[in-house]
């Protein structure tokens, strides 16, 4: 039977925890920044560039995103995204249109 409190997360972090068969043992095995995906770019659209808190390789909360589009279209729907605690970004991707 379990003894105590549940465990819980702090921050901005995605804790990982197993419980071993005799429930009463709780073995920490890592904290791992919350990270988003990366976002594809939209078609007929230039890579989507991110914020200083951002790089290709790391996402992490707060990162915002930014779309462009390529010379002759324009930008349909929002042009910036940012990497939320649940590491999704917020909003829909948008898309670029012929102008």
């Amino acid at each position: 039977m379990w003894s105590g409190d549940a465990p819980t997360c702090e921050g901005e972090m995605l804790c990982l925890f197993v419980f071993t068969q005799f429930c009463d043992m709780l073995f920490f095995l890592a904290v791992i920044p919350t990270v988003c995906p990366d976002l594809p770019t939209p078609t007929n659209g230039e890579s989507v560039g991110y914020n200083n808190m951002g790089t290709m390789n790391n996402r992490p909360v707060g990162a915002v995103a930014t779309y462009t589009c390529a010379d002759g279209y324009m930008l349909n729907g929002e042009a910036t995204r940012t990497c939320q605690s649940t590491g999704m970004w917020d909003g829909s991707e948008p898309s670029c249109d012929c102008e």
